[in-house]
């Protein structure tokens, strides 16, 4: 971590809020240890933490995580690129999922993602299960026409290289060019 981001001295797990600028507290939501920033109230959680609780029944009796979920949802607009606290680059701001009307900050570089005060409330309450996800994501590509048409290209090529490989004579040097020079067409 960059000096930028920590008070000096402070000792290297000192996590500055991204917002407010003030160092974070731990706070322990079942087996996971997440920032909480005491002002702002938005949570950081580290690589892959967030899966651990964002469905609706996770932790659900964790008296942490219920303080956690009480704070209202704040207007995260805001006209500044948030700086990752955990490895000082900066985050990316992006939709959660589809579902979901929650805006995310996520560090590219260490997997870090940042929520405002209840924005973890929201994304719980929108959890796709694995089915509503691919539905969703089906609906959204038939549903723009750039994109429906792209993947019947993509599923015609699957088809015809399935065919390729299929072929009694595919394993010969012709058919490895004849091969490759499929691969390259658009």
């Amino acid at each position: 971590m960059s000096e930028f981001y920590r008070e000096p001295g402070a000792p290297e797990t000192t996590r500055i809020c991204p917002v407010c600028n003030v160092e974070m507290k731990k706070v322990k939501v079942g087996d996971v240890i997440l920032d909480e920033c005491p002002k702002c109230h938005g949570i950081f959680f580290d690589a892959f933490e967030l899966k651990k609780m964002d469905e609706i029944d996770e932790y659900a009796d964790d008296p942490e995580l219920q303080r956690l979920l009480s704070y209202e949802r704040v207007n995260d607009e805001r006209d500044f690129q948030l700086i990752c606290p955990n490895c000082g680059s900066k985050m990316v701001r992006r939709k959660y999922n589809l579902k979901s009307d929650v805006y995310i900050d996520e560090c590219y570089n260490c997997g870090g993602i940042w929520l405002d005060a209840g924005e973890l409330k929201a994304i719980r309450e929108s959890y796709m299960t694995p089915e509503e996800a691919r539905e969703a994501i089906n609906k959204f590509i038939y549903s723009t026409p750039e994109l429906r048409d792209q993947l019947a290209k993509h599923e015609e090529k699957m088809r015809k290289l399935e065919g390729l490989t299929k072929e009694k004579s595919f394993f010969g040097l012709g058919s490895f060019f004849k091969f490759i020079r499929y691969l390259r067409e658009d």
